[in-house]
């Protein structure tokens, strides 16, 4: 059987090119890359909680799932066929998986040319921004509320609204939060530019049709997570690129949108602030209010625009009600007349006063705390405080609640499994958080609405509420002023604050109780001392004390889980930025400030105010430790070119010299075993097919297990290396002393019966593997493909952990192919090899043939192995055997044969190698492996 080939017309620089792996990719989904998220996260999470890292193109973000096949393919956030999740899944022994997208960041969209940093930079704040879900979202404790307060149709819009403000509001609490570096807010910033709908996007001439909730979703978003400009576009009636699709859609919006604006200042102000709970469960109370207050906005402001005929139905009898007793009853602010109010009722409808109820006057709103009239919150959106109408022909039913235009590529939170405990929300409001905010001047520490205590059921009873606060701040006022320097809260004037790493400032337990109370304002637990909590800041950059040392960066978020994981970790230290030291020498009122005070607009509002420059500028400062760490990370992925040039030079020489000898002998008996029937030379290099080298890789776990097996067969191939190599001997030479242990090649016509010294210990190895591909590789159980491609990728490992070259070829439809030249490393082509593909004959002969071509153009000792069946024409390959330049061995797979048989041409051409073993069965593959390892000695 001949090959049939390809020709190409390619240059060394065209194959070169095709045999390097793009860096940036290989990088972005190296497990290496996986590893290092992995310990990130696992670093933050309690020690019981088990969690894996997956990087793949079926997420476009980021998603939380459990370790199961039907929960990742079912989910609507991964695009993932069920093969692909049990890939995912073999060998994992964790709980939850944590899927990061493996799709490169879009660089026209941020201030970025460099594509590792960006990559890099991405997937730490997606996996950053999981995290914080894990930890401050109470999924199950909102899931719950919603299904005892909403009517089930309208679950799926209350559940877009929390999941945008719990969005909003953990980036809130990275960006403004004192205790985070500034390689958080960026990371964060980051990802929302990727993945944010801009009304640049649209194209020029297009035209985008709003739904209903289009609007409301994207002017939430607007509100509290990334100023797009979407909702600036909508409302403007000379800018056609937005419009809505209905008038209805419009009139609805326009009825609801000022109270958008009231419920993300008022969420966004929920902050979680209790100093001394390292369960985080301080953190998943304030989820469970801001959710609360998602559902006044709702069941107050949206769903009576939706239900417009019924509430303006029962608005006429409450009208007619009002009219028969009278004006409504002034409110005082005393304690009996609070009581009188409360046994009213409240307003004349019996519900608390909304944020912009018409006869709030001064009131407070049960949603912020605020005065609500048109002047005594200057920060508030003008109009947000004047009831708006609806249209006399305003049909409700017109209103479109699914969202047609827009798309939210971030997880839904309530796919997200609960892995951490969540608080009963019952208990929620029960036991008010002692961390009440105390800072009354010069923040707007009234707007922490129900942090402290349970949200009012009237007006009078949200004017107690905020009497008896302004009460508490005075009197926490006047106990600071006996309090020292040295002991300052989160909300004292300025001071200087001890260093957390000064042990004498800190009186031993009870210092380090009021270090916790200075640092922690949002804590995510300590994983370097069990009895302290650690501040968040710590997830950017709390180095160990030998970290310190020596010049830690913390590298970003504390990528890794443990000290000294990461090179690029003890490069430099400056990469934690102005707020990076966990809090310790800022002023007590800056943390104050930043903490809290309410947000200023959305999470990544001072993205939208830098100009170009200053966006470029603090990105580059920023992400100067992701730009390290990527570069290190891509480093690993180079090959290296000038080595594959010689390679391929020279086996281009090698073939031309066999081209013009054929040339002028064509009829040698030496030279036609070279070529056709009993072997196969291509002509040139480019007659030779080479397998471009991919940006797919195996999945993690299966190659970790690859790795494994081949560490175990490294370990029984160097022994018996290192009695070969003592030896100081090659043999199997066609020239040289006579070796009397090769005599029986004479009675074959095998010419190779000498042997010479060699420098012994410098003794190197040419080792080219031949995998068979042919038809009958998909018989046997488990296929005998799978296995081949098993035992052929862990050897070649094996080999080159021992320093050996290693080249692959394999062979399939009739074609002989170059997997993997001697100057690239195994792992770079690791999809191609464990590829079970396969179909057509064996020329088993033929790739011998090669093979043998590819050694002879190297200069040290060789050896041909070839993984297969050996279901071929035994006479063509015994032929090529007794030809070849190396020695010959097979490692046989059998799998669909009796132990301890071989059939047909396999048992025939047994005896015809120089070394061979068999593999009936995959659970004896590292056995068998270690057999063969064994055997090569002398060769």
């Amino acid at each position: 059987m001949s090959l049939s080939h390809r020709h190409r017309d390619r240059n060394h620089q065209q194959i070169v090119d095709d045999l390097t792996p793009q860096a940036a990719t290989r990088a972005r989904i190296s497990t290496q890359r996986a590893d290092r998220l992995r310990e990130f996260i696992l670093g933050h999470l309690p020690d019981e909680v088990t969690v894996d890292v997956v990087i793949t193109s079926g997420v476009q973000t980021a998603a939380v799932l459990p370790a199961d096949v039907d929960a990742i393919v079912s989910s609507d956030a991964t695009d993932i066929e069920r093969a692909q999740a049990e890939q995912f899944l073999a060998g994992v022994d964790a709980d939850y998986l944590v899927l990061v997208t493996g799709n490169e960041a879009d660089l026209t969209r941020i201030p970025l040319n460099d594509q590792l940093t960006a990559d890099h930079a991405h997937q730490f704040g997606l996996a950053f921004h999981e995290l914080l879900h894990i930890l401050k979202t109470a999924i199950t404790a909102i899931g719950e509320l919603l299904d005892t307060e909403i009517d089930s149709q309208y679950h799926a819009q209350v559940h877009d609204l929390i999941n945008i403000i719990e969005d909003g509001a953990i980036e809130s609490e990275a960006i403004h939060g004192e205790n985070f570096s500034d390689n958080a807010g960026i990371r964060l910033e980051l990802t929302r530019r990727l993945h944010s709908q801009t009304p640049d996007d649209i194209p020029t001439g297009q035209e985008v049709r709003y739904s209903f909730w289009d609007a409301v979703t994207s002017c939430l978003y607007d509100e509290a997570i990334y100023p797009t400009g979407i909702t600036d576009v909508l409302l403007d009636e000379d800018d056609d690129r937005v419009r809505f699709k209905s008038e209805a859609d419009r009139d609805a919006f326009e009825a609801s949108h000022t109270e958008l604006y009231a419920l993300s200042r008022d969420a966004l102000a929920i902050r979680s602030a209790d100093r001394d709970d390292t369960t985080h469960a301080h953190d998943k109370t304030a989820s469970v209010r801001r959710a609360r207050r998602v559902i006044q906005t709702w069941t107050d402001h949206i769903q009576p625009v939706l239900e417009a005929d019924t509430r303006d139905h029962q608005q006429a009898q409450d009208n007619e009600h009002a009219q028969g007793d009278g004006q409504w009853q002034s409110q005082e602010r005393d304690g009996d007349e609070q009581s009188q109010q409360q046994e009213s009722g409240g307003d004349a409808t019996g519900r608390p006063e909304s944020a912009s109820h018409p006869d709030g006057g001064d009131d407070i709103s049960s949603g912020n705390g605020r005065p609500q009239n048109a002047t005594a919150d200057a920060s508030a959106t003008p109009g947000e405080n004047a009831e708006p109408s609806l249209p006399e022909d305003f049909d409700p039913s017109e209103v479109t609640l699914s969202r047609e235009a827009t798309d939210d590529p971030h997880q839904n939170i309530f796919e997200q499994p609960q892995v951490t405990a969540d608080p009963n929300p019952d208990n929620v409001d029960a036991e008010p958080s002692r961390a009440t905010p105390d800072n009354a001047e010069g923040t707007n520490s009234d707007n922490y609405s129900g942090d402290s205590e349970p949200e009012p059921s009237t007006r009078a009873q949200a004017i107690a509420q905020a009497t008896k606060r302004a009460r508490e701040r005075e009197k926490a006022r006047a106990g600071k002023k006996t309090e020292t320097e040295t002991e300052p809260s989160a909300g004292d004037e300025p001071g200087a604050q001890p260093n957390p790493g000064d042990s004498s400032g800190t009186g031993g337990s009870a210092g380090r109780d009021r270090l916790r109370d200075q640092n922690s304002q949002l804590t995510l637990g300590n994983f370097e001392d069990e009895d302290q909590p650690l501040t968040e800041g710590d997830i950017e950059q709390s180095p160990s004390s030998s970290e310190s040392e020596s010049g830690s960066e913390g590298e970003g978020e504390r990528e890794s889980g443990c000290t000294g994981v990461d090179v690029e970790d003890s490069q430099e230290s400056g990469e934690t930025g102005d707020a990076g030291n966990t809090g310790s020498t800022s002023s007590a009122s800056s943390v104050a400030s930043e903490t809290l005070g309410t947000p200023d607009g959305p999470a990544h509002a001072q993205s939208y105010s830098r100009s170009q420059h200053e966006t470029q500028a603090a990105y580059e400062d920023a992400l100067a430790g992701d730009e390290r760490a990527a570069r290190i990370e891509a480093d690993r992925e180079q090959i290296d070119e000038q080595a594959l040039e010689n390679e391929l030079g020279a086996l281009a020489d090698h073939l031309e010299r066999q081209r013009r000898q054929h040339s002028h002998d064509n009829g040698s008996e030496e030279n036609s075993g070279q070529r056709g029937g009993a072997g196969y030379s291509p002509g040139s290099l480019t007659d030779l097919e080479i397998l471009a080298v991919t940006d797919d890789l195996a999945p993690p776990r299966e190659w970790g297990a690859i790795e494994d097996g081949a560490g175990r067969v490294a370990d029984t191939l160097e022994m018996y290396l290192r009695l070969d190599r003592r030896k100081s001997t090659r043999r199997g030479l066609s020239a040289g002393a006579y070796d009397t242990r090769a005599g029986h090649r004479l009675a074959i016509g095998d010419s190779r019966v000498c042997k010479s010294r060699t420098m012994g210990n410098e003794k190197q190895y040419a080792l080219v593997l031949i995998l068979d591909r042919s038809g009958s590789m998909r018989g046997g159980s488990p296929a005998k493909i799978e296995v081949a491609t098993q035992a052929l990728t862990r050897f070649a490992l094996a080999a080159e952990n021992l320093g050996i070259r290693v080249a692959i070829i394999d062979f399939i439809h009739g074609n002989a192919r170059l997997v993997k030249p001697f100057s690239i490393e195994t792992r770079h082509v690791q999809s191609s090899l464990l590829d079970t593909a396969c179909g057509g004959g064996t020329p088993l002969a033929e790739a011998i043939g090669l093979a043998n071509d590819l050694v002879e153009a190297q200069r040290d000792d060789p050896l041909i192995i070839s993984v297969g069946d050996d279901q071929t024409s035994a006479d063509a390959v015994k032929d090529v055997i007794r030809r070849a330049y190396a020695p010959v061995c097979s490692l046989t797979i059998a799998t669909d044969t009796d132990p301890g048989t071989l059939s047909g041409s396999a048992s025939e051409l047994a005896t015809s190698y120089e070394r061979q073993e068999t593999v009936y069965t995959p659970e004896r593959l590292n056995d068998r492996l270690d057999q063969f390892a064994s055997l090569l000695a002398g060769l």
